[in-house]
């Protein structure tokens, strides 16, 4: 990961185009710049191609079939890159493919809450160098729930 003071790069894997243009919003409001797809193979195509992202972003339905083969390729193209798992599944831990990921957010979150979650697990990985933040898991995975 880059530690300059460049705009953090994002890639979004999202299946849903209304999530994903949701997603966009958020995070270019925030201030990231933001590279989105819809689809594993075009999450692929993007990562071997040029400099990798700061961040991945990735529908966890969207590494169907083959769980973790995303994931897998992105962490090999960038070690260090921080990665959020989306999803509106429970049980997500129990597919240890998805233990490699630095955290989640479930969709049904409010607005704010993806680009508040990613940007805590970026910077306690800039600080620490592990893949922690916001409430820590079993892991040390950033869970992201919603109030009660």
């Amino acid at each position: 990961m880059k530690t300059t003071l460049q705009t953090p790069r994002i890639l979004l894997v999202e299946g849903n185009r209304a999530t994903r243009e949701r997603y966009c919003r958020e995070l270019r409001s925030a201030g990231y710049r933001v590279a989105a797809t819809g689809s594993r193979r075009g999450a692929l195509r993007r990562l071997s191609a040029g400099e990798p992202p700061d961040a991945l972003v990735l529908d966890a339905a969207a590494d169907q079939p083959g769980p973790g083969q995303i994931l897998e390729s992105a962490l090999r193209v960038a070690p260090g890159m921080t990665v959020l798992l989306s999803t509106s599944q429970g049980g997500l831990w129990r597919d240890f493919a998805s233990w490699a990921a630095d955290g989640a957010v479930a969709k049904a979150q409010p607005p704010g809450t993806l680009a508040r979650t990613l940007a805590q697990t970026m910077a306690r990985r800039r600080a620490t160098g592990a893949g922690q933040g916001g409430e820590e898991g079993k892991y040390g995975l950033t869970v992201s729930r919603a109030a009660e």
